[in-house]
């Protein structure tokens, strides 16, 4: 299998998938939490600025998929959480709005 790094991408997808396989096996799937998941994808762009693509409607837009009747959230190349997706999507819009008004 090509790495990210490889291939010429930025490692940050195969750090995020490992991370997530790691998280699920020290603490179960079932044991997973909302804050487990948010904390991490929050540090990462903490780790590495600028590694998601923030727009001044992404919080929104996040926010409007929150309100949907969202069982699973899943990684595009990695493990899925299912949970309380509603309360995992509105914190992630909340960082979103925080990062953007710090950009001004």
């Amino acid at each position: 299998m090509k790495t990210e790094a490889a291939a010429g991408k930025p490692p940050m997808r195969d750090a995020l998938v490992a991370a997530a396989f790691q998280l699920f096996l020290e603490r179960g799937y079932e044991q997973t939490t909302v804050d487990d998941i948010v904390g991490p994808a929050v540090q990462a762009e903490d780790d590495a600025p600028g590694s998601l693509s923030l727009h001044p409607s992404s919080g929104a837009t996040i926010r409007r998929l929150g309100e949907l009747d969202i069982e699973t959230l899943a990684l595009m190349h990695g493990p899925a959480f299912t949970g309380d997706c509603h309360t995992a999507l509105l914190d992630l819009a909340d960082d979103f709005d925080r990062r953007i008004a710090l950009l001004g």
